[in-house]
């Protein structure tokens, strides 16, 4: 039955990946095309890039993850987003694990309860496939937190190199040091020891990091840190983030629990172009999330009674790892509301991608906990129509790229400029690093605003009269219409 749960979970995450990884307009912008073109610099040897080019935080790990890719199938979306593909398997299988021997589910309810992330609807399923950092990666950091838990070294490495990437991962710090109270280990000698050593590794791994930065590239290749603007760590960046309007919070509260809670979870309804994945279809329902987060208050309350006569600290010894994965996602949740300052959007959902680990945990509390067989099989039942919807939901978007394959646009103008030999444009940034990305370098593109390699700047501002101008409207003066309604092709200036 392990071994038939561990292969359940492959298969649907495959299902899940399929058309983010085979159709490379499904879920493709200008950050996740950066990264790529820090991938081939890498592979390339032309550049070191050590965090997203243009800042100085957001760690370079899928960069590194696609370079040995790109040297063995070529810079394509397809292989920059195959290590992702096996992140979010690894990711899933470590969960099946932790739910089963952590929280001493059988492999059938483990599974079930694993569902919201081995098999998350379309819009949530787009964003943990993005190559972007935020999407998969602290997952799987928060699960190698809990499960390195009596290590502590190998911990705060993970905590260093996750807080690096994304500094979400640290809400699985604060979760484990919660879980750690409430089975009264916290106040211990030895767990004193070990929350030290890891607080050390990780300011360790920052050091290191932090010293081979002046040698990384910040900006594309030729460049240093020193071309860089903006907050010079994630520490800086999240200080800036902070929100001290608690009215404003206090809405966000409210909108959180009114319905944003849901889009995750593929509840509320939302098209699934605004999880920008490239698609006319929408997911969730108007009664979905009312009627889910009903269950799951109740649900919380049940469980809540249940710990409480059982005792904390002896129900930690069971469901301690379930209360840790909920409250990771709670924590991702609150967060997000108290960074955004109560501002809310679905645009940005993937910064609290973490709150599907709180139905989880739930969920496997839940299970565990519950003397009733009815009441167990009640749960399993409705999780099981969840999972259903959510199948469906990818169903239904494997068919429209089957039968109905939206537009690759900006394939179409990549490869209209490769084939007029155009070398130099200058376009908005959503436009141009995929361009430059799609047609490997052979066109470049100096972006309006924001630039995130150096180097395609330059050579605009050299070139003048060699540098088109891409936009999103006619030209004013002449001009081709490269991909009909969509972009068109200015001449340089005179």
């Amino acid at each position: 039955m392990r071994l038939l749960a561990a292969v359940a979970v492959l298969a649907a995450v495959a299902a899940r990946g399929a058309v983010f990884l085979w159709w490379e307009q499904a879920s493709f912008d200008s950050d996740q095309a950066v990264t790529g073109l820090m991938a081939k610099h890498l592979s390339e040897g032309q550049a070191f890039p050590l965090f997203f080019y243009g800042q100085n935080y957001l760690l370079a790990v899928q960069a590194w993850l696609a370079a040995p890719v790109f040297l063995a199938l070529g810079p394509t979306v397809q292989a920059l987003k195959l290590p992702i593909l096996i992140l979010n398997a690894v990711t899933a299988l470590l969960l099946l694990r932790v739910l089963r021997d952590d929280v001493g589910l059988r492999p059938a309810a483990a599974l079930l309860a694993s569902a919201f992330f081995v098999m998350a609807p379309p819009g949530p399923a787009g964003q943990l496939m993005s190559a972007l950092g935020v999407s998969v990666e602290p997952f799987l950091y928060v699960l190698l937190i809990w499960m390195l838990r009596e290590r502590p070294l190998w911990q705060g490495l993970v905590l260093g190199v996750g807080f690096l990437h994304r500094e979400f991962t640290a809400y699985g710090f604060l979760a484990i040091l919660a879980v750690a109270a409430l089975d009264r280990s916290l106040f211990t000698r030895a767990r004193a020891v070990r929350v030290a050593a890891t607080v050390v590794t990780a300011a360790a791994v920052w050091a290191v990091v932090w010293a081979i930065g002046p040698y990384s590239s910040g900006a594309g290749p030729g460049t240093t840190p020193l071309d860089v603007a903006g907050a010079s760590n994630n520490i800086q960046g999240l200080a800036a983030r902070f929100c001290g309007e608690p009215r404003l919070i206090a809405r966000g509260f409210s909108a959180l629990l009114g319905s944003y809670l849901g889009l995750p979870l593929g509840l509320t309804p939302a098209p699934l172009s605004d999880f920008f994945v490239n698609s006319r279809l929408t997911q969730g329902a108007p009664w979905a999330w009312p009627v889910a987060g009903l269950a799951g208050l109740a649900g919380l309350v049940r469980v809540s009674w249940l710990v409480s006569r059982r005792g904390v600290a002896a129900s930690m010894a069971t469901t301690g790892a379930a209360v840790y994965l909920f409250a990771v996602g709670a924590v991702a949740a609150a967060a997000y509301n108290v960074g955004r300052c109560g501002d809310l959007h679905v645009h940005t959902v993937r910064y609290m991608l973490l709150f599907i680990l709180a139905p989880v945990g739930l969920a496997a509390a839940w299970l565990r906990l519950e003397p009733r067989r009815a009441v167990r099989g009640a749960l399993m039942l409705a999780i099981g129509a969840w999972a259903a919807a959510s199948v469906t939901g990818h169903a239904r978007l494997a068919d429209e790229y089957l039968r109905r394959t939206p537009p690759a646009h900006a394939r179409a103008l990549a490869d209209y400029l490769v084939e007029r030999r155009i070398r130099l444009i200058r376009t908005d940034y959503w436009t141009g690093y995929r361009v430059a990305f799609l047609s490997q370098e052979r066109v470049v593109a100096d972006t309006d605003g924001v630039w995130r390699v150096l180097q395609y700047h330059q050579w605009a501002a050299e070139r003048p009269r060699s540098t088109y101008y891409v936009g999103r409207s006619p030209c004013a003066v002449g001009g081709v219409e490269a991909v009909p309604g969509v972009y068109w092709v200015c001449p340089p200036p005179d």
